[in-house]
Parts: structure tokens; sequence; C-alpha cells
């Protein structure tokens, strides 16, 4: 065989690293971020426990139309039906209509796991309730995180049953003073 027959096959200079290496720059960067984002978070955990701490002191004043900061709003234990246990807090807005009919607006907590966010209403014309208002007025602190925070309308109690009207849902209750009970 000649020379000019044999080919010679040399090695790249450089070669391809899988996942690579970053530059300078980008990790100046990405350690800027991280920084200021651990600054943020260290405000935000000296603002909840200031709220813990000064239930009364902590209150914010929004700018809004509507929400739960801006009103007086119904709270509503969430109890297992065996052993009676708070399970969870639902915080539901109480609407006052001009004609004086209540309409308290609600979430499902069984659509909520499912991952429905729809809320529903119940009017006092179509179900009677009665709006019970010695609490109005308290400040409720919930003592499960993320450590909320409501103006008290009152506590409510509602003797009909009720089913959530979500599709596919089958959770039917009552609420006595504040507590629901279900079927």
């Amino acid at each position: 065989m000649s020379d000019e027959s044999k080919r010679i096959i040399e090695a790249p200079i450089s070669g391809w690293v899988k996942g690579g290496t970053t530059t300078m720059a980008y990790d100046n960067a990405l350690a800027q971020q991280k920084a200021e984002a651990e600054s943020r978070r260290a405000q935000e955990d000296a603002r909840n426990r200031f709220a813990r701490e000064n239930p009364n002191e902590a209150r914010i004043n929004e700018l809004k139309l509507g929400g739960r900061g801006s009103h007086a709003a119904i709270v509503l234990e969430y109890k297992h039906t065996k052993d009676n246990l708070v399970l969870d807090y639902i915080i539901c807005e109480l609407i006052v209509e001009a004609d004086g009919n209540l309409i308290l607006n609600m979430a499902c907590p069984r659509c909520a796991d499912r991952g429905i966010a729809d809320n529903f209403k119940i009017s006092q014309k179509n179900r009677h309730f009665e709006l019970d208002t010695r609490r109005q007025g308290e400040l409720w602190v919930n003592p499960k995180p993320p450590f909320e925070t409501a103006t008290l309308a009152g506590a409510i109690t509602l003797n009909e049953w009720v089913k959530c009207p979500n599709l596919g849902c089958v959770w039917k209750f009552v609420i006595d003073n504040n507590v629901i009970r279900m079927e």
C-alpha cells in the first residue's frame, strides 16, 4: 500500500461534554438571583412572624373592590365526620344585596382537592339561613399555616341540606353555627 492510500485520522482538539460548563457571567447572575430570592424570603418570613405575634396590628389595607380583606367574612369549620377533628377552615364571602338578601359565596373543599376551583353561591331566597351577628367584627386568625386572618361577619346556621353543584361532586352538607356537618 502506498502512503497516499493511508489516511490519518486525528482526534479533535476539543470535544463535547455532556452537560457542558457555564460561563462566569451566568454563574454570577444565578448567584445574584439566589441572593435576592433569599432576601425576599427572609422579609416575608419576618412579616408572617409579626402577623402571628400581633394579629390586630398586622392588617394590610389595599385599594381593591371585593375580596376577603375589604369586608367581613364567614369562616366555616370543615370537620371529619367520625372523629370530629377540624380538617380545614373555609373562608367564605357574605354578600348583602340592596334588598337585604344575603348570599354566601363559598368553595367546595372536595372540588378544591380535585383541582376544581369553582365557587358556588347559597342565596337566602332559595335556602333559608340565619346570620348570628354576636361575633361580628372579631378578628379570626387561622391556627394552621398559612395563618390567614379574616374579620368575622358572624355565624351562619343553615338547616337545609345543600349539595355542591359542580359536575361529578356528591358532597352534601348543612351548617350549624359555622360548623359544616356532612351527610
